[in-house]
């Protein structure tokens, strides 16, 4: 059967030609067709040759009819009840806000009790629609209707046009995803409740040890202190990524069985990791700017060499201590295990990314998380510890904590030591029988 596309837009341009790409004839319906098929066809060529109709005959001939019009139009469809007896319908509108109340697809289905009501194609957008190769992620098509051989003709549809047909159940579901695309940034709020508490309190130690205690130059809070706050938080939110799974370990080792419910703070925690991590690498990466910009010998002293500058005969015979402007082998050190950190810890981030964490199978995903991850944290450690080492061993213990670089690092080390207890041969095998039940 011939496909009807309800209205000539952007949405229901896009969507005829994907038909027309798949080989589905169909057909627009207007409410002025006079002129359009001209029209039509100079905008997107694509759709040469696809008729345009007046609605009444859209609305007649074809089935099923795609409703590319707006929310406020579709009052208008109750003049064509008769026609529409048996047809399906597909609901392609978002609401313009949340709403509890019935979706825009249960709307149209009371007001059309006739006819089959599908929820479908919401989230994928008309840009993505012209586009095969801009469509990644949103090639997932939510279906949802009461009927289920409408719902299995309307997946064949999409299928045929050369997306992932999800059968989301019945109609009721279609206020979930109305819901999610008027949701701003779902899963993201209390991570970022969280980091922003986080930064703060960095900031809040980082006045006080700078500028309360150490009485430095106010000039230098924007970018040599705050350069410390973000390497902070960068290894503070890797550590937080990990950790949830320690604590998940110690509490399946004390039950011995993972047939318990975990406390619930605990499943809000492992949910907000992927989150946490990707707002971490925000910071490494601001770390990594402001640390190239501050790569002078007048911040970063002991990563250079010092070079001895002799003083003529007629002045004292002290000798005044410069810095060359090659590196030292510390400063190299330290510069080549922060970088590899930042590209092991992007590599993170990216995989975070749903459209190629889906292209992981268990191995390679338990890879890059845990093997990959620890190791990233490792080499965290390792460069901010080969930045403050002479401070641990040439300093008092009550110094050294106050330091930016033994209490960003306490965290850190305590997930990796419970990770390597954990790792022992006689709590690995009892933790694994565990997690395989």
């Amino acid at each position: 059967e011939t496909v009807g596309v309800l209205g000539s837009g952007d949405y229901g341009r896009a969507f005829c030609a994907r038909l027309v790409a798949a080989g589905v004839p169909a057909a627009i319906g207007s409410r002025d067709p006079s002129g359009k098929e001209a029209f039509l066809s100079a905008v997107q060529p694509q759709l040469k040759g696809v008729p345009v109709i007046p609605t009444a005959d859209c609305l007649l001939k074809c089935n099923p009819i795609l409703l590319a019009i707006g929310a406020s139009d579709h009052a208008e469809l109750k003049v064509y009840e008769d026609h529409l007896e048996g047809k399906v319908l597909i609901d392609v509108s978002n609401p313009p806000c949340n709403s509890s109340e019935l979706s825009q697809a249960e709307r149209i289905q009371e007001l059309l009790p006739k006819s089959h009501v599908v929820k479908a194609f919401n989230t994928i957008s008309a840009y993505a629609l012209n586009d095969n190769d801009i469509c990644g992620e949103s090639r997932s098509v939510c279906v949802c209707a009461n009927d289920l051989d409408t719902r299995r003709k309307v997946c064949e549809l999409v299928a045929k046009m050369g997306l992932t047909a999800v059968d989301a159940g019945s109609l009721v579901n279609a206020r979930k995803m109305e819901r999610g695309m008027q949701t701003l940034f779902p899963g993201w709020g209390k991570p970022l409740v969280f980091t922003a508490c986080s930064f703060t309190l960095w900031t809040l130690y980082a006045v006080f040890r700078y500028f309360m205690v150490g009485k430095e130059s106010v000039d230098q809070f924007f970018a040599f202190v705050l350069n410390k706050v973000c390497a902070c938080m960068a290894l503070t939110m890797l550590a937080m990524c990990f950790l949830p799974g320690c604590v998940v370990a110690i509490i399946q080792l004390a039950r011995g069985t993972k047939y318990k419910a975990l406390p619930s703070w605990i499943c809000s925690w492992m949910q907000m990791r992927k989150y946490v991590g990707i707002y971490g690498l925000f910071f490494a990466l601001v770390h990594m700017c402001l640390s190239l910009a501050l790569l002078q010998p007048a911040y970063l002293p002991y990563w250079f060499k010092t070079s001895g500058v002799s003083i003529p005969a007629n002045h004292t015979s002290n000798v005044i201590v410069g810095y060359s402007s090659t590196m030292s082998w510390l400063g190299e050190l330290i510069l080549l295990l922060g970088v590899l950190a930042l590209a092991l810890y992007t590599i993170l981030g990216l995989s975070s990314i749903p459209s190629i964490g889906r292209t992981f199978n268990w191995r390679e995903w338990y890879f890059i998380y845990s093997c990959l991850g620890l190791f990233c944290l490792a080499m965290s450690c390792a460069h901010v510890t080969l930045l403050s080492y002479k401070g641990w061993i040439f300093k008092s213990p009550a110094y050294n904590l106050q330091t930016f670089g033994l209490l960003s690092q306490l965290l850190p080390y305590f997930v990796l030591a419970v990770r390597l207890v954990l790792l022992l041969p006689c709590i690995n095998t009892r933790l694994t029988n565990i997690r395989r039940g």
